[in-house]
């Protein structure tokens, strides 16, 4: 560890503990009185240097913030009759008055690519024989589910509901069946995501209470 501190601060903090002692005792340590009493005045120049240079730096900080508020209010003025300038264009329906503002129209917005399909199915089993379906999609916003089923591997689907979320109560299941197939599609505005199919095959466990596996089907298949 160093004797003398690394920090600014602590170099005066340091050196300036020691005036008194070595003062007092310069001969004895190998110094003179000369020599401690210079250490002092260049001590006192550094304080008074350092203070110069925190003052300076809240004149600067406070000098920052005038013009970072000046140049905003300058953003936002201009900004607001730009908004105007847009208003004046919608409601008189002329491109025009984008060309004498000197300004470009705004873009207009690309349309929005088709969902993905959906992946990572889990099934779950509620009360009454219903079959809980939870997916995955990186779908964004405003996208909704369509999901159908068919019974027993047929090749007949039937639409069984849409939502808004990336769950599926299915409770309209008949008793006895032993397979299920679903397919799941997200659709967003106009644009329709890929289907994804996945079985369900039911069963018991050792006790005799209900399960279910879920497979999904790699191909891709369209509703009937």
């Amino acid at each position: 560890m160093s004797l003398v501190p690394r920090s600014r601060v602590g170099k005066l903090q340091f050196f300036g503990s020691k005036i008194d002692p070595w003062s007092s005792n310069a001969t004895a340590i190998g110094t003179t009185a000369a020599e401690v009493a210079a250490l002092n005045t260049k001590i006192a120049t550094a304080n008074d240097a350092i203070a110069s240079q925190v003052a300076a730096q809240q004149i600067a900080k406070n000098a920052t913030l005038v013009a970072d508020n000046a140049v905003q209010a300058v953003a936002d003025a201009g900004s607001a009759i730009i908004a105007q300038i847009r208003a004046r264009a919608d409601a008189t329906n002329n491109p025009g008055v984008y060309e004498i503002a000197q300004i470009p129209p705004p873009a207009t917005p690309s349309p929005r690519p088709a969902p993905p399909a959906c992946t990572d199915f889990t099934v779950e089993l509620g009360g009454n024989g219903a079959v809980i379906l939870k997916w995955k999609c990186r779908s964004g916003a405003g996208t909704i589910y369509q999901i159908y089923r068919a019974e027993g591997g047929s090749p007949t689907y039937a639409y069984v509901g849409g939502v808004g979320t990336k769950s599926f109560t299915d409770t309209a299941v008949a008793a006895g069946v032993t397979q299920l197939t679903y397919m799941v599609q997200a659709v967003r505005s106009t644009r329709l995501g890929p289907w994804s199919t996945f079985n369900v095959y039911f069963g018991s466990n050792a006790s005799g209470g209900p399960t279910a596996r879920l497979e999904e089907v790699p191909n891709v298949r369209a509703a009937a």
